[in-house]
Order: C-alpha cells, then structure tokens, then sequence
C-alpha cells in the first residue's frame, strides 16, 4: 500500500528527479543530431556514395548511439527491480524505465516530425504501419513520463530495442551498397542476419508474447492491480503490445526467409567463382562457333525478319551494314 500511495503522489509529475535543463539539452542534442546528419546525407546522396534518402540515413547514424544506450539502461532498470513480486512490478518507481521513455519519445517525436517534412523518405510499402507504430509507442511512452506505474513493463518492451541494433547495421549496409557475396562482406553479412534473427525471435516475438501472459497475470487476474490503474493503463499497453505482436510476426517471417536465402546461396555462389574453367570454356567454344558461323557470309542468314536482331546476339563483334545487307 506504501508503494501504491507513493505512486499516486507522483502520478502528475513529469519526469522526477530529473534536471529540467538536462532534459531540455537532450532534446536540443537530438534536434541538432538530425539536422548535422542530414546534411551529411544530402552531400553523400549528391556524392552518389548512398542510395538511401538524407532523412532515413540521419536515423541510422542517430540509432548508432541511441540503441546501445537504450538497451544498457532497460537492461539496468528491468534487474533492479523484483521480478518475482507483483507489487513491484506494477507499482515501483525506475529512474531508468523515467529515462527510457522519455529518451524514446523525444527521438520518436523528432523522427515522425522529420519524416512528415520530408514525405519522399517514407513511400516504402511499410510506411503506414510505421508511422501507427511510432505514434502508438510515442504516445504510450510519452504518457509514462508522467507516472511511476508499470515500470517494470515500459522496460521490459524497451529490452525489444536489441533487436534493432543488427537491423539498422543491415540498414546501413544497404545505404551504402556494401558487397553481400564477396569476403570478407559476405561472411559479416550472414553473421549479422543470423543475429537480427535470433534477436527478432527473443526481443520480439518471445518478449512480446510473454508481456501479455505476465500483464494477464498480474492485471486482470488481479482485482487490486485493476483498481489502482487508470482505463488508460489497463487498455494501451496490451493494445499495442498486440499490434507490436503482429507486425513482428511479419517482420520475422520476412528475416527468416532472408536469412534463408543468403545463406543458402553461398555455397552455390562460391562453387561457381572457384570452379570458371567449364564456364570460360564453353563461353569459348560458343565464340569460335559463332565466329566460323559469320565467315560463312550471307547464305546462313535466315530469311525472317528478325534476322539482324539475331545475329547481333549471337555476333555483337559484327558491324552493323553486314547485318543490314540482307534487308537491303
């Protein structure tokens, strides 16, 4: 009951026992970390050194950062806290879980904000759910900033972010078109999809599930947990755990048969680059015929009318008014 009373005291504060001007200059840092990047991007995009628009190429590098700190402190705050007694599960105060939402809603809100002045970035077919993604999140978290409640679940969702550390080095990957099939690229290719893999599998489809068998528990099992928690952290939360179950389910399923694909197609690729002979021979023989077909002169040309647009497949070294002459 003490933790409960001490909850509700804090419930119409924002952010606790943190600095305003700290919480401010964070902001600022994020604002001016997008706008550097960016800039960054639309030299590089002009350099044609990325094929990724300026807008997704600032997040990236932001992410470069942003990821790793989000995850070391959901991972602090989430064993810091009792995970084997209810009450503390969903009425102790986390300065960290504090930290993690506000860290996420203030990057959340600038990215959707980026994305909306520049709507070129975001025409690829995930976009809307993205955006519903960003939204939700943002909004449940922003909200978080302001009670103590439910701490121990805001860090148990952030603990997700890992698996978006392998996904934006994929990202990158692509922003500047590195070499999937050549070592040693292929080889850090494959390592990192097989992590993004595992960490999808883990941090998302598993966290995700276990969320809402652990809020079933100790919520709606639970008369005095139910009591003490407004409509909006009743409902919010496992609505959009749901969503974020979904839209994993379908991101995993696309991984797993990338992943598939890249590794499958190794071991092909790599017997048919260390084996060129019968290729290179038979491309060779293939000329010399070709070579002995056009000395023959015009008797073997066929008499349709494609007859030019043949040859010139099969002898490119042809000059053109020899395979006109036929026409003509």
């Amino acid at each position: 009951n003490g933790k409960m009373t001490a909850s509700r005291q804090l419930e119409l504060h924002f952010m606790p026992g943190e600095d305003r001007v700290t919480l401010l200059g964070v902001v600022v840092a994020f604002v001016l970390a997008y706008a550097t990047f960016h800039v960054c991007g639309v030299y590089l995009k002009k350099m044609q050194l990325i094929v990724e628009h300026p807008v997704n190429l600032a997040d990236m590098i932001v992410n470069i950062v942003y990821l790793p700190l989000i995850c070391f402190l959901a991972t602090r705050g989430f064993f810091t806290i009792d995970i084997q007694d209810r009450q503390e599960r969903m009425f102790t105060y986390n300065q960290d879980a504090m930290r993690v939402m506000f860290l996420y809603t203030t990057k959340t809100t600038i990215r959707t904000i980026h994305l909306l002045l520049f709507p070129s970035a975001n025409q690829h077919s995930n976009a809307l759910r993205l955006m519903l993604h960003h939204v939700l999140s943002g909004g449940i978290y922003g909200y978080g900033c302001f009670t103590p409640r439910m701490h121990f679940f805001a860090l148990l969702d952030a603990l997700c972010e890992f698996s978006a550390i392998p996904l934006n080095v994929l990202y990158l990957w692509r922003s500047f078109e590195l070499p999937k099939d050549k070592l040693p690229f292929n080889l850090f290719y494959i390592i990192n999809g097989v992590i993004l893999w595992l960490t999808y599998l883990i941090f998302r489809v598993l966290l995700f599930s276990g969320w809402l068998i652990m809020y079933y528990q100790d919520v709606w099992s639970h008369k005095s947990s139910w009591e003490n928690i407004n409509n909006f952290e009743r409902y919010m939360g496992a609505l959009a755990n749901v969503f974020l179950l979904i839209l994993s389910l379908g991101w995993f399923a696309v991984i797993t048969k990338g992943l598939l694909k890249a590794v499958g197609c190794q071991l092909p690729c790599q017997l048919r680059t260390s084996a060129p002979s019968y290729a290179s021979e038979k491309s060779n023989a293939k000329n010399v015929r070709n070579g002995r077909q056009a000395s023959e002169g015009l008797g073997q040309f066929s008499t349709n009318n494609d007859s030019g647009v043949g040859l010139r497949k099969r002898n490119p070294g042809l000059s053109k008014e020899l395979i006109d002459h036929k026409h003509n």
